[in-house]
């Protein structure tokens, strides 16, 4: 299995210690979320076969990046760069 970058959230007033993540690999988009308390974290992962959308919403305080699958969960992740959402949007479609 090929590893594709890891990519995490900017924002360090947030999460400064457990920030939310993306890793995308070569048949998953995987999202991982602190939980609500602080002590781990909640993951989703959507195989990239069943991804359909790929949303980036971008003003000047923030990003968020919406991944939409058939049959699977909506990985919502915000606080993420600009850059960074491209460059995750342009990798998931490439092997799209």
């Amino acid at each position: 299995m090929v590893h594709m970058p890891l990519f995490k959230a900017a924002v360090k007033k947030i999460t400064p210690l457990i920030p939310e993540m993306i890793e995308i690999t070569d048949h998953h988009v995987i999202y991982k979320k602190r939980k609500k308390y602080f002590l781990g974290y909640d993951t989703t992962a959507i195989p990239i076969s069943k991804i359909h959308s790929i949303e980036i919403n971008a003003n000047v305080t923030s990003t968020e990046l919406i991944i939409q699958s058939v049959d699977y969960d909506i990985i919502k992740a915000r606080h993420f760069e600009l850059e960074d959402t491209l460059k995750i949007k342009q990798l998931i479609e490439s092997q799209l």
